[in-house]
């Protein structure tokens, strides 16, 4: 794996430096949140020095994937060699900079197009000029139809806000590297059907029959689990509206599992009508209760063969087909994925989340 290590100059990408003799590189991309790395390389002057008087970027020639080196680590060792350690967050950590600074609401928004409008009015064109970051460009809709009902947007981090409507959705969004225009572009996407549901292009499964899954770890997780909620608004003269959500065949008995979610920060105007109020407190609910369910993971080492090569069968997003010899035969989405090369290889893992019956 080959990364270049590059610095922006005059608000683009300008390549600085190959690294092409890294000790390890460890490379992780997520579905609906920021990934992450870590990499290893023997030390020079020049590359420490570049890295320490500069914010670089790292991009890769086979991936539109980029990675912002935000600590630089070197340690100094006269027996075994003198070794620089550089982590950070992907691209997507860019929108963690900005936060909500005025009051978003609107009833009947469309989902995609309010998380575009995030990133257009925090750091592209529908903001101040010194809020704007000219190094990430909008790209083209992909012309998704959910709608959200009501919702209020104020003080929340961009990307935390994003990530959240996302994973609410099973959106996925990234920020990539366009090499023609030299520029990183924001876009809003759902990755591909590879389940036996579709007959558009071939299914992808991942089970050890077909010799592409091994040490695979299952974990079906319910501690921290709340499928019902009572949502508290803003408090006005010693009265504040509570509401449930859901309020449609809402859990019963053993399987209710109630939490309470503080939506004070969920205002009220003298243009909002009670009932409209009520729907913005339940959809934050909603929300918020999104993140709490019943957490299915499932790690493998995935091996390369003719149904399970990554970037050219699946790809980050993307649904896929389990089976692992103990009765687990679901689909999931591939919500993130570490690439790992070392002195042992280059090894895929990647993490399936979202679990669905097939």
């Amino acid at each position: 794996m080959t990364v270049t290590l590059n610095i922006i100059q005059a608000g683009e990408i300008t390549p600085c430096k190959i690294i092409d003799n890294a000790v390890s590189i460890i490379w992780v991309q997520r579905y609906n949140e920021a990934g992450e790395f870590e990499i290893q390389l023997q030390a020079d002057k020049e590359t420490f020095n570049l890295l320490v008087n500069n914010e670089c970027y790292l991009t890769r020639d086979d991936s539109a994937s980029v990675m912002i080196c935000e600590d630089i680590k070197l340690t100094t060792d006269a027996e075994n060699g003198d070794i620089i350690t550089i982590t950070g967050r992907s691209a997507e950590s860019i929108l963690s900079r900005r936060i909500a600074n005025h009051l978003y609401e609107y009833s009947d928004v469309n989902a995609e197009a309010l998380i575009r409008y995030l990133v257009t009015s925090s750091i592209g064109a529908n903001t101040s000029e010194e809020r704007r970051i000219d190094l990430v460009t909008m790209g083209g809709s992909s012309g998704l139809s959910d709608t959200i009902d009501h919702i209020q947007i104020l003080g929340d981090n961009i990307l935390d806000k994003i990530s959240e409507l996302a994973k609410t959705y099973n959106y996925g969004f990234a920020v990539r590297y366009n090499r023609s225009i030299a520029k990183l572009v924001f876009g809003v996407y759902v990755g591909v059907d590879r389940t036996y549901n579709q007959n558009t292009v071939n299914a992808v499964i991942f089970s050890p029959e077909y010799n592409n899954l091994a040490n695979s770890e299952y974990e079906n997780n319910r501690q921290n689990t709340a499928n019902f909620a009572y949502v508290s608004g803003e408090r006005i003269s010693g009265t504040q509206t509570i509401i449930p959500t859901p309020t449609d065949n809402p859990p019963t008995g053993l399987k209710r599992r109630e939490t309470w979610i503080d939506a004070s920060s969920k205002t009220q105007a003298s243009s909002v009508s009670t009932s409209a109020y009520e729907r913005i407190l339940a959809n934050f609910g909603q929300e918020n209760l999104a993140t709490m369910k019943e957490v299915v993971t499932f790690m493998g080492e995935i091996g390369y063969s003719t149904q399970s090569r990554y970037g050219i069968d699946y790809t980050l997003g993307d649904k896929v087909i389990v089976q692992n010899g103990y009765g687990v035969n679901m689909a999931a989405y591939v919500t993130e994925v570490t690439e790992v090369q070392d002195a042992g290889g280059y090894a895929v893992h990647p993490t399936l989340s979202n679990w669905e019956t097939t």
